[in-house]
């Protein structure tokens, strides 16, 4: 035990008790303490109390508890993979021996070994187990020791182990002895089962001739290392499944196989299922397999022709084998293969496959069937094979189905079809377009070209059309008023057959472009004759004319012109006409050629009158009268009369004319024109008079007026001088501006305004010449007054490199300088020290290391409206005070040396320190060095900011 208060060797431990029972205490040193056996009898994990009472030299007396758990070191036995039960004979059985919280103790095997590992002080433990059943075995693993085997023996199974901790000396004390029963159950045999799904009649198992797999044996028992046996000489195999973890039973499953065999010959085939541990724990049966023909047995389907015709059959060849891709052929004997019937099917077009003609195939597998066509659908059918094997075994099938072919079937005989028009008429020029068509779907599907021939004697001789050869439509353009006849010639695609359709007969007659037109205008109360005109100009008296006044409903026939008498309500004139020619054997209302007007009658009204006259007019000048008379109704050309009418009275016929505005023409500014129209013979019915009145205006020169703004009142500045225009009316009238200013050094004119720059103070005198293109002239004046601006100010601002001006000294000056015009600036500063001009031309300056003493720095700045000032400003630099120092020792176990430093007039800034004349790199005010054995010279040396040093020597004795 050891105890402390931060004093070497001044606590003193009084007593230390454990469980209330006193410790001896042996050994006693600087507050340590060895303690001796208590010779307790403790229970192993009994938790007891250490009391430990420790004073010091101040009187200072304190007790400290803590609690000690004797020997906690726990084990306990787990055994694993028991949580559904354990079995006899069948199961391993695997019990651990855990560690539980507590204290550590190595364990060993033995108890020599166990005391040989007790180092020093130390402790071992070592393991005995007192009782393990028959058959299980133990094993000396030092961290996790365990039990492992089968429970063979009858009864429950004890399990007992001991634990003992020793130490170096041999001296032993039992720390735990534990027990465990367990109680086996008894096994259940193994299930064996056979998937039987594939199973024919009597639960016999197909299998090709070759061998192979017949089924699957499958197995499941409880937890434990289970074995499978299935199959016989070569094809005997075993399998196994470890015992798994928190499972009741496993599952084990394999193929069952079988050799080579006859065809039709039946085999048993074994299987057995046992523990592995227990073999005689176990299950036994078998299957029967028959030997049939192998599944690889395909069926192919070869359809020689491509498409079939209704007037032939068709070869349809069939193969049932297997395909050696080695040889490239099939390969079929009856001894391995067995006997086949081959099926010809076709699917309808619901996917129901209809047979048509079954086959046994030869020695060889093959089979052929002559296929009518007309058997499948109209446009073709799905052909495939079906081939059954004629087992010798009851109730077993195989099946299998070839390759599927679509055969298109097509018709053989002639293509039947017809044109889309008998009989086609039109108006020259004439275009018709000609189609042939398919009677059915089998004639369109076989149609291999049309060919199309015309004829112009109705049908006695027939030319072929190349241009349209080949093509279903054929499109034939007539110029000329005539009759064609057009046929087409068809060819089946497949067969070669050819056949005519009927004939279309063709009519192109010339037809009028018809125009019906009112003869001639006509007013209120007169009849009206229309007249049908042709833009051809071919209508004549042989023509043919109808007329209609209900709108086309009824037709009559007449002549080229009708009259219509006057009717109030407007009627619709409609006219027909066709040329005496083929027109007129067609009987179609499309071969006349129509047309239609309206009936419109004429009232009384004024002509159109239009004056291009301007709204103002200026006195005593010439103005042009012109005015623009029309008809009232368009294509009505009667003769018009007219004339002008003055303010005065006169009148004057000429419809363009020239007169001069006077005063007799103008009455309270305005003037009065007016144009008089008529037509001629209707004066009392159609008089119209238009008239303009004209705001008569006369000139007068009036000056404008100056206004002057400068936005500074005093020079130099722009100043703007604005020309107010009075408002005037005075078309065609110019005017021109002319500014002049002695006092301005620029002058921009713009229109309205003018920018002048003055650059000195006064009075000055603007003028502006104005005049117009009529020879008015004046000249007006106006005055500006410019005032001189304020003197240039500055203030310099010095900073200094210390507050005490002490030598040596550097001095930045600012200067900031406000010219007394707005618009000025500053264009260059000039610096002088003691009266000698120094480089440097910007706002500051820096002045640099200045002497003690008394200086004079001067600026001179200078603005570009040229204001100039100086200031001047004295700096007084005084003599730099060294500093005072004094040296400082401290022994202790190491030497410690200060130069302690006051400058009264700065700060210090470096140090240097030199032992028996060598220099040390330590700057600072102390060092620090191991006591030396001798004695030394140090030199101490300091520097203040204004670079003075003070330096001393020093002997130190040792």
């Amino acid at each position: 035990m050891a105890g402390y208060n931060g004093f070497a060797d001044d606590v003193v431990i009084e007593s230390v008790s454990l469980g209330g029972t006193p410790l001896t205490i042996r050994e006693r040193g600087n507050g340590f303490v060895r303690l001796s056996d208590a010779g307790l009898n403790l229970a192993n994990n009994q938790e007891v109390e250490l009391a430990v009472t420790a004073h010091d030299s101040a009187g200072n007396r304190i007790t400290k508890r803590f609690p000690v758990s004797y020997l906690p070191v726990d084990y306990q036995m787990t055994v694993h993979n028991a949580d559904s039960g354990i079995y006899r004979k069948i199961q391993k059985v695997d019990i651990t021996l855990d560690k539980q919280p507590g204290a550590e103790c190595a364990m060993y095997p033995l108890r020599e070994y166990a005391q040989i590992a007790a180092k020093g002080n130390g402790y071992s433990c070592y393991l005995q187990w007192h009782q393990v059943p028959e058959g299980m075995e133990t094993r000396a693993n030092l961290r996790r020791p365990s039990v492992t085997g089968t429970l063979k023996g009858a009864g429950d199974a004890n399990f007992e182990f001991g634990l003992t901790i020793v130490n170096r000396s041999g001296t032993e004390k039992p720390l735990q002895r534990e027990s465990l029963t367990i109680s086996p159950l008894e096994p259940t045999v193994p299930e064996l089962n056979f998937d039987m799904a594939k199973a024919i009649s009597g639960g016999l198992l197909p299998v090709p001739l070759y061998g192979g797999n017949v089924s699957r044996a499958y197995s499941q028992a409880l937890s434990a290392e289970l074995v499978l046996e299935t199959g016989k000489d070569d094809m005997f195999a075993q399998i196994s499944t470890r015992q798994r973890p928190n499972v009741k039973k496993v599952d084990i499953n394999n193929r069952m196989r079988a050799a080579q065999g006859r065809l039709w010959q039946q085999e048993s085939i074994p299987a057995a299922s046992y523990y592995a541990l227990a073999p005689e724990i176990r299950t036994e049966a078998s299957v029967t397999a028959v030997y049939v023909p192998s599944q690889s047995i395909r069926a192919q389907m070869i359809v020689q022709d491509s498409y079939g015709l209704t007037t032939e059959k068709s070869l349809v060849e069939g193969q049932v084998g297997i395909y050696n891709s080695r040889t490239r052929s099939w390969d079929f004997d009856y001894d391995t293969m067995g006997h086949w019937q081959v099926t010809l099917l076709t699917r309808d077009l619901e996917g129901n496959d209809l047979p048509l003609e079954t086959k046994p195939v030869d020695a060889g597998g093959r089979v052929e069937f002559e296929l009518d066509p007309n058997a499948l659908p109209p446009e073709g059918g799905m052909l495939l094979l079906s081939a059954s094997l004629q087992a010798e075994l009851e109730g077993y099938e195989h099946q299998v189905t070839s390759n599927r072919r679509y055969l298109r079937v097509f018709k053989g005989s002639e293509v039947l079809g017809s044109l889309d028009s008998r009989t086609v008429t039109g108006q020259v020029p004439f275009s018709a377009r000609i189609g042939f068509d398919a009677s059915t779907r089998a004639d369109a599907r076989v149609l291999g070209g049309v060919n199309w021939e015309i004829s112009y004697d109705e049908g006695g001789t027939w030319q072929g059309v190349e241009r349209y050869e080949d093509r279903s439509r054929m499109v034939v353009q007539m110029q000329e008023e005539s009759t064609a006849w057009v046929r087409a010639e068809t060819v089946n695609r497949y067969s070669g057959v050819k056949g005519y359709t009927e004939t279309v007969k063709l009519l192109a007659y010339d037809a009028p472009e018809l125009l019906i037109q009112q003869v001639a205008p006509k007013f209120q109360g007169e009849a009206i004759t229309f007249r049908i005109e042709d833009e051809h100009q071919l209508l004549d008296e042989r023509s043919q004319y109808q007329w209609s006044l209900d709108r086309g409903v009824t037709w009559v026939d007449g002549g080229r012109e009708l009259t219509v008498p006057y009717d109030p309500a407007q009627q619709y004139i409609f006219g027909r006409a066709k040329y005496d020619g083929l027109a007129v054997t067609v009987e179609a209302d499309n071969s006349w050629r129509r047309s239609y007007a309206k009936t419109r009658w004429h009232r009384y009204k004024a002509p159109y009158v239009r004056m291009a006259l301007p709204s103002k007019a200026e006195l005593d000048t010439d103005l042009e009268l012109s005015a623009t008379v029309q008809p009232p109704y368009q294509g009505y050309e009667p003769r018009l009369r007219g004339f002008w009418r003055l303010s005065d009275g006169r009148e004057i016929e000429d419809l363009d004319t020239v007169i001069t505005i006077t005063d007799s023409l103008v009455v309270d500014n305005e003037m009065v024109v007016e144009r008089v129209a008529w037509i001629d013979g209707l004066r009392e019915h159609t008089e119209i008079v238009r008239s303009v009145e004209m705001e008569v205006w006369q000139y007068q020169f009036v000056p404008p007026t100056i206004e002057i703004r400068n936005d500074l009142s005093y020079a130099p500045t722009r100043v703007i001088a604005y020309l107010r225009k009075p408002r005037l009316y005075a078309p065609g009238v110019e005017f021109s501006s002319t500014w002049r200013s002695s006092a301005a050094s620029k002058i921009e004119a713009e229109p309205n305004v003018a920018y002048l720059t003055m650059n000195e103070a006064g009075i000055h005198e603007v003028q502006l010449t104005y005049s117009d293109n009529r020879g008015n002239s004046r000249v007006i004046t106006q005055f500006v007054e410019l005032l001189e601006p304020e003197p240039l100010m500055m203030v310099v601002s010095p900073s200094y490199t210390n507050q005490f001006k002490r030598a040596p000294l550097d001095v930045l000056m600012r200067v900031s300088a406000v010219p007394g015009h707005d618009e000025d600036r500053v264009s260059s500063y000039a610096w002088r020290l003691n009266g000698e001009a120094v480089e440097g031309d910007q706002y500051r300056q820096l002045f640099n290391e200045l002497s003690v003493g008394t200086h004079t720095i001067e600026v001179t700045v200078t603005t570009e409206f040229g204001q100039q000032h100086t200031e001047a400003h004295q700096v007084e630099v005084i003599p730099n005070i060294k500093p005072v120092c004094t040296l400082r020792e401290r022994r202790s176990s190491n030497l410690t040396l200060e130069y302690r430093c006051t400058d009264p007039d700065g700060k210090m800034v470096a140090y240097e320190w030199h032992i028996n004349g060598e220099r040390i790199g330590n700057t600072s005010r102390a060092i620090s060095m191991s006591l030396p054995e001798d004695d030394i010279q140090v030199m101490a040396t300091a520097m203040d900011d204004s670079g003075d040093q003070v330096s001393e020597t020093f002997t130190l004795q040792f």
